[in-house]
């Protein structure tokens, strides 16, 4: 939606603004001193409350500028409706500005922010009132002492609401005593008022900041929930965590310890993580995401739920409070408490003096969750200082029990209930707030709805007053409708209206960036036109109606595009530019044949299932994909080492070659032994030539022995080659020797220098010091003189 005060001409958003409230009593009222209150032990923060002189009247619209001022609306002639607005034909409500005046960009529609759509709601505290309307915009009135209406401080109280200025759109609210909070919808924290304790968040305790100021928790989550209560504040992140800051005098920080303040928001772990908070006046109270109750703070009346109350024992951690059945929301009050089960019954504990436990009874106190007795369908609850709120049944009846001095019961008394009782003329309530002793109640109709103290003008009704409210009042603050021509749910900003009900043909929104054309608005899908469809501020953003197929006219693969959005019209751009041909069965190239020069073919590879020769292939692009042909088909076995039968064996049944045994190992085999085979088996050789394959001296190549009568060389001849016999084989003469080496020593001659001998002619007696041998035939031939084993001394 947009914001009134967001429309893009001053005096229109001028008279947007100023229509809002309404006048009463002439704007003007005087405000008398308020009496203090009567706090029952519970909050006393109202006896601070100053006298006050007058309210501040409302700037009059001058008569002249709006007769001049061409965008102005003509004065009403029918009831609840503008001039010229026809209730029962809205084709005809066209309030059309004059040519001058500018529609808005679309840049100037708000739009739904990241963290959610705001939601109607209300938040009283102990003098002020805020109203957060379903633009997102916050609205405040009542006491201003600490700055807490998000406007500088002033003693002069504000009975006319008026916006909260420098906030974006918001989504939640929270008032505490002096101070009020705000989530934006896109999960920052804002605060604003009193700071004495360091409630705002700001790490300070500085005086109240003119305006609100953006707060940051270091390690939360995106925050999802606020609650305040009297000088202390609390948030919950979606991670399930609650974060407590400011007063701590009675442990409600949460934290484990008692006194000061907590400037810095400090983590209170839940178990399971919590999924809802609230804040008494000093107590504080989460709900778990399985339901369960948790309590911590002050107890000096029983307001924890443990069973005691002490007012000097305080519960600094969170105590889990005995309730049977899953609870949904729960509320606190001054020094009381309440919680809704998910039936709709509602349990009560606390102090009960004033019958603020709704039990039928003032005994107080109560420490342990009682059941409110005929109350089984609520749907909300609020707890003011010493009264409580429950909305119930179908029809949405507001039950109020507890202190009513200041009618803050709204059943036109000022007596206590100890037992709920109806609080009359208020119907299609939809959301509760009690403040310290006043209750707003947000309608589906008329919006805000308040009764009780109004001494700080927190009713919202124009004046400040002494006398209390006991019925409730409609209060100033009114809905804005939004003139809607095309009928698509969504309104023109130009032209609105203020009532509590949307007249016909207007809505309460004004988000439609042409309110002309039914297919414009932010409910729309973006389409390729260059226009804004969804009325976002962007035009064609996203790309919008690209991704379908389309024929850019090219070759192969070029010629498969994907349609894009380009100034407003839808253009084919080639999904894939020519590259490298590859076995796909696509024309990669782009040149018009689809696998040319066989890709990714001509490497080798084994075929699959195949054996021997037959599982070597090469790669072949065939059909679009890789396959491995054979190179070899099966053929008759040959000696070569391969599987040429493809069989699983090699060589098996082949030829063969002739091998032949090779007994003696010297390389040479006995022609008479042979066997055929493709390899040589251990033993034998392909070489036949051996003569005698029992002696490795016998063999081709062999020297011949000269006289020995072998055919040493197996070439069939003996001893060829050898000097005929000079001696008989077996004969023998003595002979001499000496020892070379020896003689010049003149020592014995020593026998194992044989290899030394010099023969002397054995013609020649031998000699001292030499010795005797003998030269044996051998093979027809002598040898050398030598001592021959077995044949004694030569000479």
């Amino acid at each position: 939606m947009r914001s009134i005060e967001r429309i893009n001409h001053p005096r229109l958003a001028r008279l947007a603004a100023a229509s809002l409230v309404c006048v009463v009593q002439a704007c003007a009222a005087h405000v008398e001193p308020s009496p203090d209150v009567d706090d029952t032990d519970g909050f006393d923060a109202l006896d601070a409350l100053d006298a006050l002189d007058a309210l501040d009247a409302l700037d009059a619209l001058d008569a002249e500028e709006d007769a001049s001022d061409p965008h102005s609306l003509p004065a009403s002639d029918e009831a609840g409706l503008p001039g010229g607005v026809d209730a029962l034909d809205p084709k005809k409500n066209t309030v059309q500005p004059s040519p001058e005046a500018v529609r808005p960009a679309p840049t100037q529609a708000l739009s739904l922010g990241p963290g959610g759509s705001p939601r109607e709601d209300v938040a009283a505290g102990v003098g002020h009132t805020l109203y957060l309307r379903s633009d997102g915009s916050v609205w405040a009135w009542g006491q201003n002492n600490e700055g807490q209406l998000g406007k500088p401080p002033s003693v002069t109280p504000s009975a006319v609401p008026s916006q909260v200025a420098s906030l974006p759109r918001i989504k939640a609210i929270a008032a505490g005593g002096f101070h009020a909070l705000a989530l934006d919808v896109s999960g920052h924290l804002w605060a604003w008022g009193q700071n004495s304790q360091g409630q705002l968040g700001t790490g300070t305790t500085t005086a109240p900041p003119s305006a609100p100021v953006q707060v940051t928790i270091p390690g939360a989550a995106a925050l999802t929930a606020v609650a305040a209560g009297n000088q202390y504040s609390m948030a919950l992140d979606a991670a399930g965590t609650v974060w407590v800051w400011g007063n701590n005098t009675y442990g409600q920080s949460g934290t484990g310890t008692v006194g000061g303040s907590t400037l810095v928001p400090a983590a209170v772990s839940i178990v399971g993580g919590a999924k809802a908070i609230a804040a008494g006046w000093y107590h504080a109270l989460a709900v778990s995401t399985t339901g369960a109750v948790w309590t911590w703070g002050r107890n000096n009346h029983g307001q924890i739920g443990n069973g005691s109350s002490s007012a000097s024992v305080h519960q600094p951690t969170p105590y889990a409070v005995a309730l049977s059945g899953p609870v949904s929301l729960v509320a606190g009050g001054g020094n009381h408490s309440l919680a809704l089960h998910a039936s709709g019954a509602v349990h009560s504990w606390g102090q009960n003096a004033q019958g603020q436990l709704g039990l039928g009874h003032t005994t107080s106190p109560v420490s342990t969750p009682q059941q409110i007795p005929f109350l089984g369908d609520a749907s909300l609850i609020a707890a003011g200082n010493a009264f409580s709120l429950v909305l119930s049944g179908p029809s949405g009846q507001v039950l109020s029990f507890g202190q009513n001095n200041f009618g803050q019961l709204g059943d036109e008394t000022t007596a206590n209930r100890p037992s709920p009782v109806s609080t009359p003329h208020l119907t299609q309530v939809i959301g509760l707030s009690a403040g310290a002793n006043h209750g707003v109640a947000l309608s589906s109709g008329c919006p805000v709805w308040a009764w009780g103290q109004n001494t700080q003008g927190q009713l919202g009704l124009g004046i400040a007053e002494q006398t209390p409210q006991t019925r409730a009042q409609q209060t100033s603050v009114l809905r804005t409708f939004f003139y809607d021509f095309d009928e698509d749910g969504h309104g023109d900003a130009w032209q609105y209206f203020n009532a509590c009900t949307a007249p016909y043909g207007y809505v309460d929104n004004a988000d439609d960036c042409d309110d002309y054309d039914p297919a414009i608005s932010p409910d729309a899908d973006e389409l390729c036109n260059g226009l804004d469809d969804d009325c976002d501020g962007e035009i064609d953003e996203g790309n919008p109606e690209s991704g379908g197929t389309c024929a850019t006219g090219a070759l192969g693969v070029c010629g498969v595009g994907t349609q894009s959005c380009i100034q407003g019209m839808l253009a084919c751009h080639a999904v894939n530019q020519p590259s490298a041909e590859v076995c796909d069965g696509l024309d990669n190239d782009c040149n018009g044949v689809v696998d040319d020069d066989n890709p990714g073919g001509t490497f080798g590879c084994s075929v699959p299932g195949k054996l021997g020769v037959c599982a070597e292939g090469v790669t072949y692009c065939t059909s679009g994909a890789i396959e491995c042909a054979p190179l070899y088909l099966p053929s008759p076995e040959v000696c070569d080492g391969k599987d040429n039968d493809c069989d699983g064996s090699i060589d098996e049944g082949a030829a063969g070659n002739t091998y032949y045994r090779d007994a003696d190992g010297d390389g040479f085999g006995n022609p008479a032994q042979s066997i055929q085979a493709c390899a040589a088996p251990p033993g034998y050789v392909s070489n036949a030539g051996d003569c005698d394959d029992t002696r490795s001296q016998r063999r081709p190549n062999m020297a011949e022995v000269c006289g020995d009568g072998l055919d040493n060389d197996c070439d069939g001849v003996v001893d060829e080659g050898c000097p005929p016999p000079v001696c008989e084989v077996g004969d023998a003469r003595p002979c001499c020797w000496k020892c070379v080496d020896d003689l010049a020593l003149g020592g014995a001659c020593d026998p194992d220098k044989q290899t030394c001998m010099q023969e002397v002619t054995p013609s020649v007696d031998c000699m001292v010091n030499w010795c005797s041998g003998w030269k044996r035939c051998i093979n027809g031939q002598w040898t050398g003189c030598k001592d021959w084993p077995g044949l004694g001394g030569g000479y």
